[in-house]
């Protein structure tokens, strides 16, 4: 059995919450605790989205940093044999 991407399932989840209480008629009692896991669904997705946007943006200047400070410290190693 093959792991779905990290994509085909954020795409797949995405489509179940979209359609949650989709087609359910106005008269129905449980209308409203469906619409309410809907949009505490799409909170969680929307936080987790957000949380992960900042953790790359973390860590890739994380990387960007750290070769900075190492370019740096070669340089002035490199002025210093001189």
């Amino acid at each position: 059995m093959t792991q779905q991407s990290l994509a085909d399932s954020a795409v797949y989840v995405l489509a179940e919450v979209r359609t949650m209480g989709e087609s359910m008629a106005d008269d129905r009692p449980m209308r409203h605790a469906v619409r309410s896991m809907r949009r505490t669904a799409e909170q969680i997705l929307s936080d987790a989205m957000r949380q992960a946007a900042d953790l790359a943006h973390q860590s890739n200047q994380l990387v960007k940093d750290f070769d900075a400070e190492i370019e740096e410290a070669l340089s002035k190693g490199e002025k210093g044999a001189r």
